[in-house]
């Protein structure tokens, strides 16, 4: 299971938990040996419960979540088609569960900052769901091309910076919006939940008085454990 979250600064906000089966998508993968982009089969429309199982399934095959593939996806009336090269991290099931939320909420007029924007599934929705302006962050300016990619090809015309930088060691700002995928299984740290923790704990270095925190993360990262965090932050949990 996946919840997301969305923490306002300073007096109200709310707390949806969704079930990851609650949307669907269009995917389409092969794992064909070779280097660059990669599609197979018709396009199929899939429950994303079962997308999950399917990413796990790649996952067990390739050795990690790295493999080139074309990524197709619905959310709501937003339709994508990704290129997502070899090295680029592939959507996940707490992405895809994220990117439904966000395709339900309206960024009109708003600076918003992603951290991680991998392929750019989220950047896409928040061009999209109507951010004035967007700032994108990945760790190695080559991941950046990625997404400046996939906005080409789906002619995105949002005034966008593509920042490298460290998780949450952002130098610009501050933001109305911030939104997240925590790494967590595959965080490489010792205490799986540092950038939960951290995320939580620096939010406000990035955002605007009254601004909103938008992150997913696994019930096994103790959920109750991350609104009383953001609760003693000074945040409102709805």
């Amino acid at each position: 299971r996946s919840y997301w979250r969305r923490a306002i600064r300073p007096k109200t906000g709310y707390l949806a938990p969704r079930t990851p089966g609650s949307g669907t998508l269009q995917f389409i993968e092969s794992c064909t040996e070779g280097s660059g982009y990669v599609q197979g089969g018709p396009r199929s429309t899939i429950p994303s419960n079962r997308y999950g199982r399917m990413m796990r399934s790649l996952t067990k095959r390739h050795g990690d979540n790295l493999y080139p593939a074309l990524f197709r996806a619905q959310f709501g009336s937003h339709e994508m088609s990704l290129d997502v090269p070899a090295g680029v991290w592939n959507p996940t099931p707490h992405g895809v569960h994220l990117g439904n939320v966000l395709a339900e909420v309206d960024f009109s007029g708003e600076h918003v900052l992603e951290i991680g924007t991998g392929c750019g599934v989220h950047a896409l929705l928040l061009a999209w769901q109507g951010a004035a302006r967007l700032t994108l962050t990945e760790i190695e300016a080559a991941l950046l091309e990625t997404v400046r990619h996939n906005f080409a090809k789906h002619k995105v015309d949002t005034p966008t910076e593509y920042v490298v930088a460290d998780w949450v060691h952002i130098e610009c700002g501050p933001f109305d919006t911030v939104v997240t995928n925590p790494p967590f299984a595959k965080s490489g740290k010792r205490y799986r939940r540092y950038f939960i923790d951290t995320l939580i704990l620096d939010a406000h270095k990035l955002l605007k008085p009254g601004g909103r925190l938008i992150f997913v993360q696994s019930s096994m990262a103790d959920v109750p454990r991350s609104i009383r965090m953001m609760e003693e932050c000074g945040m409102t949990v709805g």
